[in-house]
């Protein structure tokens, strides 16, 4: 397949006419092009290489150990804005011993990555919708997820107010975004170094920021005790 099918003259010239790859798709940094990669088998799994699924597995062994900290026995909700597929999910569901007291959620403006989604977490509720105005319930979760979003966004500041809005007194919200000291692919638009990310994330609660993914990756822990915004 050849991007023209898929885009035809909104793309630029040169790219109409080559071959399709993840990495080239993703850098158009579009709801349609991430719709595409989702719905095609062979650029799904280059997207979701062995690396970018260790990564997954390291955020959710962290956000586990959040939940179990924070709310050892109670029935939580966890969503996740900009879910894509659902392995982050996926694997914080088997970090938690497949659980029934956890609710699953996942939000993604990509119908493709839903449909995806609900075939890996069936137990999920996987929503098509808009990070800027998910339509989900006001102090509602007790964890919301959102990992390697921010950076593409034009309006990051207003995803992290729906962030605050649905998550409950006293939840936590976990945001990843790459080291902006080090980021330098072209499909970003935002380039956070630690410190910057602390100002960013400050009138939000933030209380800790980790290293993730060797050292390439900003992984921010918020904590909502605070007076809501």
């Amino acid at each position: 397949m050849y991007l023209v099918v898929a885009f035809g003259r909104r793309m630029p010239r040169l790219l109409r006419f080559l071959p399709l790859r993840a990495d080239m798709i993703t850098r158009l940094n579009s709801k349609e092009a991430y719709d595409l990669l989702y719905a095609q088998d062979d650029m799904l799994d280059q997207y979701l290489s062995p690396g970018r699924l260790s990564f997954y597995e390291e955020v959710a062994n962290h956000c586990s150990e959040v939940l179990v900290t924070t709310y050892p026995v109670s029935t939580v909700r966890v969503v996740d804005l900009g879910c894509g597929t659902g392995h982050l999910l996926f694997y914080l569901w088997k970090c938690l011993g497949r659980s029934p007291h956890v609710e699953f959620w996942g939000v993604d403006h990509a119908p493709a990555a839903i449909e995806r989604g609900k075939e890996l977490m069936p137990q999920a509720k996987l929503i098509i919708g808009d990070i800027y105005n998910t339509n989900l319930y006001s102090n509602y979760f007790d964890l919301v997820l959102c990992t390697e979003t921010l950076e593409h966004l034009q309006f990051p500041e207003r995803a992290v107010k729906e962030m605050d809005r649905i998550c409950r007194p006293c939840g936590k919200t976990v945001i990843t975004v790459p080291d902006g000291a080090k980021d330098k692919w072209a499909g970003h638009v935002n380039f956070w170094t630690e410190s910057d990310l602390w100002e960013f994330l400050k009138p939000f609660g933030v209380r800790e920021i980790l290293p993730l993914d060797n050292e390439m990756v900003f992984g921010a822990v918020l904590s909502k005790d605070r007076e809501v915004i």
